[in-house]
């Protein structure tokens, strides 16, 4: 019996497959150096104006401005305020407040007033003057008060800054009725000051020793207050105890253990001239 021979694909039949997979793979190659030519295009080709566009950065915000310093507000034409908050040490006429205060009239050319905490009406009393000059007046707001604590100053804030208007530099002068550490009685007053007057300049006073105490003693008090005042922003330290203790003399400085007497107060006002630099 014969076998029926199995039939080869002639060539025709070949053709349309191999046609097929001819342009199946022409198609890929298209597609993949089109993809080549734009991955090339896209690295070498520059950027869009929208692709290099930054918006525009703000300035940077300028840190806020130093108040002017004492020296410079006296220089100034305008007038000038001064607030001291403190005890005994700065209440007489012939103490501190009254010597510095005279000390600005002659050094500037101007007229100063200083006006003096009354503890009965607890108000300032009128105004008295202390110096004569022909430039813009200087009032000095004398809220010491003898015998009282930080605590005492704490207490009337309000009244002793209701009348003065912004100031170029308070003066905090307290130590000698505080407690054991003192920084801790002075730092709360300090803070209640700052609530109020968020960048007047303040001048924390390291009261003279008392000559009562031990001088080691004296000076870990001076200390405790001289080092917590230098840690303070916007603070300086008016370092009294090293100029009293400085003195040859000490004692000739004082009217009794504690509270200067004439001599004593133009170290005092001596001392805050030079810390502030003033002419």
């Amino acid at each position: 019996m014969l076998q029926r021979r199995r039939r080869k694909p002639s060539t025709i039949d070949r053709g349309p497959k191999k046609t097929v997979v001819f342009w199946v793979f022409m198609g890929v190659a298209v597609i993949l150096a089109g993809l080549m030519f734009w991955t090339i295009e896209s690295r070498e080709a520059p950027a869009s104006a929208a692709a290099i566009y930054e918006p525009a950065r703000p300035d940077p915000i300028a840190p806020p401005m130093s108040p002017p310093t004492l020296a410079q507000v006296l220089d100034s034409p305008d007038p000038a305020f001064v607030l001291v908050i403190g005890d005994s040490t700065g209440f007489a006429d012939y103490q501190w407040v009254t010597r510095f205060a005279n000390r600005i009239g002659l050094a500037y050319d101007r007229p100063v007033n200083v006006a003096r905490w009354n503890e009965g009406t607890i108000a300032y009393d009128p105004p008295i003057a202390v110096a004569q000059g022909r430039g813009a007046p200087v009032t000095v707001w004398n809220a010491s008060a003898p015998g009282e604590s930080p605590r005492y100053s704490q207490t009337h804030l309000k009244a002793m800054t209701a009348p003065v208007r912004e100031p170029a530099l308070i003066i905090i002068n307290h130590g000698h009725n505080t407690g054991p550490d003192p920084a801790t009685d002075i730092s709360r007053l300090v803070k209640s000051v700052r609530t109020q007057y968020r960048m007047v300049p303040i001048g924390l006073t390291v009261q003279n020793p008392y000559l009562g105490q031990s001088p080691e003693n004296a000076a870990q008090r001076a200390h405790a207050v001289r080092d917590w005042a230098a840690r303070q922003r916007n603070t300086v330290v008016i370092d009294v105890h090293s100029a009293y203790t400085a003195s040859p003399d000490i004692a000739s400085l004082y009217q009794d253990q504690r509270h200067p007497n004439a001599t004593g107060g133009d170290v005092w006002a001596a001392t805050i001239w030079s810390t502030f630099e003033l002419r």
